[in-house]
């Protein structure tokens, strides 16, 4: 059922939900007089036609003749769930589990998923407990026992979602939404709105000799925000609203010169298939359309919902889209590839990984670059009734745990196209929720919303950047950083990672940042020659308008050896101990993880005791056991190098003038010690 709800929620990557037939109108009175037999036959043509309304008039009408025939009823249920007619649906779920509990065993998990639409969480949980007592002897029940444990999961969350609204509002966008299904929106500017919706109202007939009156196509159309109201909707004027198609998904590319966008149509199996495809701008128009390769489209699959990110260092083009090809982590998953400008090819698409990506679908992706953030809807996250709006910072396969977006953004029904204005005071989002534009019933068809925050709330950080070096020793000698980097970096507190998000230039000294409420930030100040500077942002109490400092310093690096204080090791041993292990992790560990370009030397030296080729034997151990510890807790090996230098390096004396044995002397030669020797940039971004 999954996949099948699937095919029919999402228009132009699955299939479109058109005006309802009825089948009476198609054949008239007669229909009645037909054969139960020939009333199925009717209904299976119906729905290799994608004409699930007509099917489900035929089905209704094969139970009034065939009443006892529980699979049909099953059957009726499915459909009406795909057309997302819940309440409906729930009672032929319920009429199939009372009258033949463990015969429809998959009937349990609809009618719970049902329920949670209908907001009844408690008798949702009835349901889904149930069904964890009869999908063990399912071919499929690993996904379910999956897919279950994150529907009981989001009944947990769900009173306390729906108790703690946001303070957003959210209403219909009536200047936009038809009859028909609106879909993908996407801002070009703040002022003007690319989104997806019928090109013509006209209502498909579907004759007994198969034929089929013209199906109207999804196209591309533009709103334009006028004395703060958004203009009726006109076609967009380009060549890329091909009339065979349907057109849909589109954004732009970061330089504004790209559109990419879905391309969909059925294939000779009747399944809806979609293609990204990308235009120029040309003088205004979009022109050109193609195809995208590399890997990006694989045959028989979709490829569709493209979203756009730039890397913030590299700078490269990252397009993320959703697929149901092979090899994902289940039903549709979000994967990525990235633009390589000196060869002018995108590389291998990848998986985004587990973190996003589940047994259930994830899609509609779309990607905050002033905060890092994946937006994307998901049905195998916990989640309070379908598709639900989701967040992640990162990029790329590294994400954090995903979280869900609160109520109103997410509702029962299925919350879908999440997306934000440039200016990031206004957003939209897709939705089937009560209010929607009805064809069917009250939750058919999905419309554009808009979401206004009434009061938001700014945390601006003020950050002052010094560059220091050995020579001097003042604070008030300190320079204001020159051609310096500022990277911020969100911080997970449950996993300790840490997902840069932002870059900025620091030329001058000072920088102004615009952080949101809620998170934990770490902000950091890099230049080629010098330590990197971090210091730690918390806005997790923050719900008024504030402002912050942040003073940060970086050094310059010293060509004489730093000393890294209290590692010992045990008399003629090279093994670390706990001790010295702690001040590894704080000191070097710490330094080559905040300046992740570096490639240090790790020096270790002994006093004068024992023989000279011992002495030095037992430091070139030592040196290497740092090296390896270093390496075990994630530092590459290149950026590592370990020599042991014995007693030929003392800085202090290890006998007095009267040639006494000079404790204090020997203790400060027995040390270790690092020297930055260069750096090996882009060692952690590699395709």
């Amino acid at each position: 059922m999954g996949k099948m709800l699937r095919y029919v929620l999402f228009t132009l990557c699955t299939i479109l939900l058109l005006e309802p037939l009825s089948a009476q109108q198609l054949i008239g009175d007669s229909l009645t007089r037909k054969s139960a037999f020939k009333v199925k036959r009717m209904a299976k043509q119906s729905l290799r036609y994608n004409d699930t309304y007509s099917a489900i008039e035929l089905y209704e009408l094969y139970i009034k003749k065939r009443p006892k025939k529980i699979g049909a009823q099953f059957e009726l249920a499915q459909l009406r769930q795909q057309t997302r007619d819940y309440a409906t649906a729930l009672d032929l779920y319920s009429q199939v589990t009372n009258t033949e509990p463990d015969l429809f065993p998959k009937a349990w998990f609809y009618k719970g998923q049902c329920e949670k639409h209908l907001q009844k969480y408690i008798e949702a949980e009835v349901s889904f407990e149930e069904f964890k007592d009869r999908y063990r002897g399912l071919k499929d029940k690993s996904k379910f026992r999956r897919l279950i444990k994150a529907e009981m999961a989001g009944i947990v969350i769900a009173d306390s979602l729906w108790n703690n609204k946001l303070p957003v509002l959210v209403k219909p966008m009536k200047e936009l939404n038809q009859k028909h299904t609106e879909s993908s929106p996407i801002f070009i500017s703040d002022s003007l709105m690319y989104f997806s919706a019928m090109a013509d109202d006209i209502l498909p007939i579907i004759g007994y000799d198969d034929s089929v009156s013209a199906i109207p196509r999804m196209k591309i159309f533009e709103s334009k925000l006028v004395n703060g109201e958004w203009s009726a909707p006109t076609l967009l004027e380009s060549e890329i609203n091909d009339q065979d198609y349907h057109i849909t998904n589109p954004v732009i590319g970061p330089k504004g010169k790209y559109l990419y966008y879905s391309v969909c149509a059925e294939n000779w199996q009747g399944k809806i298939v979609c293609r990204i495809f990308q235009s120029r701008l040309v003088n205004d128009v979009w022109k050109r359309p193609e195809e995208m390769g590399f890997g990006i489209n694989e045959s028989g699959f979709t490829s569709t919902q493209a979203a756009v990110a730039v890397e913030p260092k590299r700078k490269r083009t990252i397009l993320y889209f959703v697929s149901d090809r092979p090899g994902g982590k289940g039903g549709k998953d979000i994967y990525f590839t990235r633009y390589n400008v000196r060869n002018e090819e995108w590389s291998k698409p990848r998986n985004c990984g587990s973190k996003l990506n589940t047994v259930g679908n994830e899609e509609t992706p779309w990607f905050d670059k002033s905060r890092g953030t994946m937006y994307f809807s998901s049905d195998g996250h916990p989640g309070i009734g379908g598709m639900d709006v989701f967040s992640s910072v990162g990029m790329m396969s590294k994400w954090s745990i995903p979280k869900i977006s609160g109520v109103p953004i997410n509702s029962a029904a299925d919350d879908i196209y999440f997306k934000k204005q440039p200016r990031e005071r206004y957003q939209v989002i897709v939705s089937n929720r009560p209010g929607s534009l009805s064809l069917w019933n009250t939750t058919c068809c999905d419309d554009i919303y808009e979401v206004f925050y009434p009061s938001n709330i700014d945390m601006i950080i003020k950050v002052t950047g010094f560059e220091t070096s050995a020579d001097i020793e003042k604070l008030e000698d300190r320079r204001p950083v020159k051609e310096g980097t500022t990277n911020i970096y969100l911080l997970d507190p449950e996993s300790g990672e840490r997902y840069l998000i932002q870059t900025d230039s620091m030329n001058g000294g000072k920088l102004e940042l615009s952080l949101e409420p809620g998170s934990i930030y770490q902000i950091e100040i890099e230049k080629p020659g010098y330590f990197s500077a971090t210091s730690i942002v918390d806005t997790r109490k923050n719900n008024i308008n504030d402002t912050a400092s942040a003073e940060l310093t970086i050094k310059k690096w010293d060509e004489k050896p730093i000393i890294i204080p209290n590692i010992y090791f045990d008399f003629g041993s090279a093994d670390l101990t706990s001790e010295s292990r702690n001040t590894v992790d704080t000191t070097i560990f710490k330094l080559l993880t905040e300046n992740p370009t570096i490639i240090v030397e790790i020096s270790a030296h002994t006093d004068s005791k024992g023989s000279s080729a011992l002495n030095k034997k037992l430091s070139q151990r030592r040196a290497e056991s740092i090296t390896k510890y270093l390496i075990q807790k994630g530092i590459d090996k290149e950026r590592l190098s370990g020599v042991g230098y014995g007693e030929s390096k003392p800085i202090a004396p290890n006998e007095n003038p009267d040639g006494t044995d000079n404790p204090d002397g020997r203790a400060k030669n027995r040390r270790v010690d690092f020297s930055v020797t260069g750096t090996k940039l882009d060692i952690i971004s590699s395709d």
